[in-house]
């Protein structure tokens, strides 16, 4: 998957730097806060993801961004939620460098469940995470689930996450 390089990677305050946007959050309110993005003027260009578990049912255990710096060459962010090992699958568009620009997700008001990258390019990777209606109008949901859309309004795409983790991924959101 490649090395974890912590150095290129800031950490802060979610509400701290007024330069940057935030996307409203997918999943509940729990877990420590976490803002990451990279500081060399990288863009965010994939999602490294691993299942989880909470009580039993199958969420989005963690998270790690993948950033392109203005040099090209990729750096990943530090896991946020549970994830050991290689990530079960990373959501990157098939055309290299191409950024972030939204994230389509299910949750269940407590943490998400579901999830697919939409990018600058128009691609949109698969569905990742439990398997749920994702393509219903909210009033044809399950009570328990509901769908955000969590997009940018930057032509540069998303610069980094935030959002909260405690030994499972609860919320992110998208930084732009």
């Amino acid at each position: 998957m490649g090395l974890l390089i912590a150095a290129a990677v800031t950490q802060a305050d979610p509400v701290s730097n007024a330069n940057l946007r935030q996307t409203p959050t997918a999943g509940g309110q729990s877990g420590k806060d976490f803002s990451e993005t990279q500081p060399d003027g990288g863009a965010l260009v994939g999602l490294d993801v691993w299942k989880g578990e909470y009580y039993r049912a199958l969420v989005i255990g963690a998270i790690r961004a993948v950033y392109q710096t203005d040099k090209g060459s990729t750096m990943r962010g530090e896991i946020h939620g549970r994830g050991k090992g290689d990530a079960d699958v990373t959501l990157q568009s098939k055309t290299p460098g191409s950024p972030i620009v939204g994230i389509e997700t299910v949750d269940d008001k407590q943490q998400v469940v579901a999830m697919r990258v939409k990018f600058a390019n128009g691609e949109m990777s698969e569905w990742f995470g439990r398997d749920v209606p994702k393509n219903l109008p909210a009033n044809r949901m399950p009570r328990n689930l509901e769908t955000k859309h969590l997009n940018v309004s930057s032509i540069k795409g998303a610069l980094g996450i935030y959002g909260g983790a405690d030994g499972t991924l609860f919320r992110f959101g998208l930084l732009y």
